[in-house]
């Protein structure tokens, strides 16, 4: 009785051994799946990014990350959630603020030679960058002008002219 106790014990040792490394490798595949799937992201004509906020969100349900600009370098130009947004050959410009908290949101444009700019800060450089901004991007497929960023994230990013492999992100925001 006491020999057959102790093989049962050396094979669980051994179990739990090959538990403990399966588990490890399935860790380590979900972690490159993930990264994988929201490391693509949309190049603009400008240079402008649309891609994932990070690889992990916590404050979103199950750590899921949202969308965001980002400059060609790949940080993130606005930190609150984009509600609106428009997009032409060289401007993006649109409206973000804090969630369910109307009366914070903020106006923006964006050009590369001119850089970020905030209507609250500068009218009329904004409303100049609005109307320099020209004819609004299409999507071939949907023929769509504006949308919000997530819908111009999916929409543009299945369209090889927009879509980028790798962009810049990092594992928490």
């Amino acid at each position: 009785m006491a020999l057959i106790l102790k093989y049962l014990l050396r094979a669980m040792k051994y179990t739990a051994l090959i538990l403990l490394v399966l588990l490890l490798v399935f860790a380590v595949w979900w972690l490159g799946v993930r990264v994988y799937r929201y490391k693509v992201c949309v190049e603009l004509p400008n240079g402008m990014l649309i891609g994932r906020v990070a690889v992990f969100d916590p404050k979103n349900y199950l750590w899921t990350p949202g969308v965001t600009l980002k400059l060609p370098d790949g940080t993130r130009m606005i930190k609150d959630p984009v509600h609106l947004v428009y997009f032409s050959k060289t401007t993006v410009y649109g409206t973000a603020g804090p969630l369910y908290r109307a009366q914070d949101d903020y106006h923006f444009a964006y050009r590369p030679d001119v850089g970020f700019i905030l209507a609250s800060k500068d009218w009329s450089k904004f409303e100049m960058l609005k109307e320099e901004a020209g004819e609004l991007l299409r999507s071939t497929r949907t023929h769509t002008i504006n949308l919000n960023l997530l819908g111009a994230y999916m929409v543009f990013s299945e369209e090889p002219d927009y879509r980028r492999t790798f962009c810049p992100l990092s594992i928490f925001p």
